[in-house]
């Protein structure tokens, strides 16, 4: 079943024409057709395709004007969404709050329950003609949504940011991941997320990976001693050095300093 609400003056920015729900596969399968408006869409449940692409609760995907749209509830756990319809160009800005993938249209989105709270009351006055105040309204609860994530994930790559400064500056030094975790405040499979998502990889891993580089340039490009090469990437004990330095890169520092002049950094 279709549960929607309508604009009584679709002339008032940002033109919404409708916001609606429904979990019918009948109603929530669409195209392959050429929409004329914008439409933002929110899954609460479920799975489903959208220009195929998979789409899951938690997820939404955007539709522009004059672009080609087929969307497929999944055959075995059916999505359910709401969606927000509106004609006038004024609605672009609050389109690219949701912060869509450029590629595939599709963005994340962590506030479910809100979107649950909106359908109910959509579900409660479905057919109801509404003011275009109060539609506004509505879209300015999932908007204020965006904005808080739009900040945390900013807060968050800021953080990754201060994590990498302090192992790219610290990397000489003993340092530790447990040790930067309780610099920062947080707890390490926060900060690996963070990290990762900021970087590809966990810090542990960026932290052997900037002391490998750098003992490769030290071994190359001067004539310092094994011990003091260990030293300078945080490695005190000359054993330790070349077992980690062996175990990464599956030669010895000394083997890979008999490289030099060959042309081979790898």
């Amino acid at each position: 079943m279709r549960y929607a609400i309508f604009s009584s003056r679709q002339d008032f920015p940002p033109g919404i024409i409708q916001m609606g729900c429904s979990s019918d596969p009948s109603v929530t399968s669409y195209g392959p057709m050429v929409r004329l408006e914008y439409i933002i869409h929110y899954v609460m449940a479920g799975k489903g395709s959208f220009n195929g692409s998979p789409v899951n609760a938690g997820e939404g995907f955007l539709i522009y004007p004059g672009q080609n749209a087929v969307y497929t509830a999944d055959a075995e756990d059916p999505w359910e969404f709401l969606w927000v319809i509106a004609v006038r160009d004024e609605m672009l800005p609050f389109m690219r709050e949701c912060g869509a993938d450029e590629l595939t249209q599709i963005f994340a989105y962590d506030f479910v329950d809100e979107v649950k709270s909106i359908s109910e009351y959509i579900r409660t006055h479905s057919g109801k003609m509404a003011s275009a105040m109060e539609l506004l309204e509505l879209l300015a609860r999932l908007m204020k949504n965006h904005e808080k994530l739009s900040l945390r994930n900013a807060e968050e790559r800021n953080l990754a940011k201060i994590a990498k400064d302090y192992l790219d500056a610290g990397f000489a030094r003993q340092i530790t991941i447990e040790g930067l975790t309780s610099m920062l405040g947080v707890s390490q499979p926060y900060l690996y997320r963070i990290f990762k998502d900021a970087y590809g990889m966990a810090p542990r891993q960026y932290l052997t990976a900037v002391r490998i580089r750098e003992a490769k340039q030290l071994l190359l490009s001067t004539d310092m001693r094994i011990s003091d090469v260990g030293y300078a990437v945080g490695c005190e004990d000359v054993l330790i050095f070349s077992k980690f330095f062996t175990r990464q890169t599956g030669i010895s520092p000394s083997a890979y300093r008999s490289r030099r002049g060959q042309g081979d950094d790898k």
